[in-house]
């Protein structure tokens, strides 16, 4: 993120962005759950730690999407099948579950920089 951010806030960004993967996934075993054939998937997170570098190149899968030139910060997510049906309610509760955590890194890192910027205008003055 730049040589002012610390470890701390790439560590914040990283878990945000291993949560958007989850609420991907999530979403999809949602919209899938009356598919009779569909099986519920995970985000495999003991593999996501195991990766050193997680960058992923975003790509365009249908040709009206928006090209980017960003990079997320997330690697190609490894997602793993339960061989289970898809338990609406549980679903639902996890990605509520997911989207508090999500608004509490958000929250984190939107307190982080406004400390740096307090401290910032401090050393202005």
């Amino acid at each position: 993120m730049g040589a002012f951010i610390g470890k701390v806030e790439n560590k914040l960004v990283d878990r945000m962005s291993a949560l958007a993967a989850e609420s991907r996934v999530l979403a999809n075993n949602i919209a899938n759950a009356n598919v009779p054939s569909y099986t519920a998937k995970r985000v495999n997170f003991k593999e996501i730690l195991g990766q050193e570098n997680m960058k992923l190149n975003l790509t365009r899968t249908n040709p009206r999407h928006l090209s980017s030139k960003l990079k997320s910060n997330d690697q190609k997510i490894p997602i793993m099948d339960t061989g289970k049906p898809v338990e609406l309610d549980e679903e639902i509760l996890k990605m509520t579950q997911n989207s508090l955590e999500y608004q509490t890194m958000v929250k984190l890192l939107s307190e982080r920089f406004r400390l740096y910027s307090s401290i910032i205008s401090e050393r202005v003055e």
